[in-house]
């Protein structure tokens, strides 16, 4: 059996240096994805100049989507994105990941008809930040100086198998390792674009993949990615309302969102 065609997104702003860490790691994978979509929520032309230079030789499509910088409008510039995108299976990433070399592999082999799948993310500290952003260095593993959440880094592919179903199903969404069939985000209208802001993008479409009929698989010691130090989002009182909002989706059954991906 084929396997799908293969798009990684990677939500962006305003942080050239993370995103070309990204990039190399995507360069490096035993499986390359088909295209990758840059969805730039603003970012200024240095970002937009890095990507020109890395589409002379990356080893498949490479795309910006981009629009202007009114505010944090993530669930918008994902939509754009998945409008945008040509592939039928969908892993999503955000700028502050470096992706181990098997993880479009073991994604592909995880994909599953009627799932959606959650990875999990080891952590590097500042020091190794700094280290790896001065020299570019990208080759990271468990046992790498600096990496923590060291049992996030382990792969062992057999054990993800006899996991996937009964580990962590009722945990949060991170939007930072998750992979989705394009069509069962269609279905949905994709990312609730009345959320503007930090919080509950992630936990709602989750929500109403599950509602939709789809069960969630968590990628454990598989898919593993990294995810670099920096300071912490101030969180303010936009969390509250994307939670409102979230809430009232989950209390009317709501699947399909009003604002979504068909105005793209």
């Amino acid at each position: 059996m084929s396997r799908p065609t293969c798009a990684i997104i990677i939500s962006t702003y305003n942080w050239p240096e993370a995103l070309r860490l990204n990039l190399l790691a995507i360069m490096q994978q035993t499986i390359a994805p088909d295209e990758v979509i840059v969805a730039d929520d603003g970012s200024n032309v240095e970002t937009g100049n890095m990507i020109d230079a890395f589409r002379v030789i990356f080893p498949c499509r490479l795309i910006h989507v981009w629009h202007e910088d009114e505010g944090w409008r993530k669930c918008t510039i994902l939509n754009k994105a998945i409008a945008k995108c040509q592939c039928d299976y969908i892993i999503q990433l955000d700028q502050d990941i470096i992706t181990d070399k098997h993880f479009v592999e073991d994604h592909l082999r995880n994909a599953r008809k009627g799932y959606y799948a959650q990875g999990s993310r080891a952590k590097i500290d500042m020091k190794l930040t700094e280290i790896i952003c001065k020299r570019q260095f990208r080759s990271i593993s468990f046992a790498t100086k600096g990496v923590y959440r060291k049992l996030n880094a382990i792969r062992m592919p057999l054990l993800t198998f006899f996991l996937r179903d009964i580990y962590k199903r009722k945990a949060k969404e991170r939007g930072c390792n998750m992979a989705f069939w394009r069509s069962d985000l269609i279905n949905i209208n994709g990312y609730d674009e009345r959320m503007i802001g930090w919080g509950a993008e992630d936990t709602d479409l989750g929500s109403r993949l599950r509602k939709s009929g789809l069960k969630k698989q968590f990628l454990k010691f598989s898919a593993i990615c990294f995810h670099i130090h920096h300071k912490q989002s101030k969180r303010d009182e936009l969390a509250e309302a994307n939670s409102n909002i979230r809430r009232a989706n989950e209390r009317n059954g709501i699947i399909r969102v009003p604002l979504g991906i068909d105005q793209w």
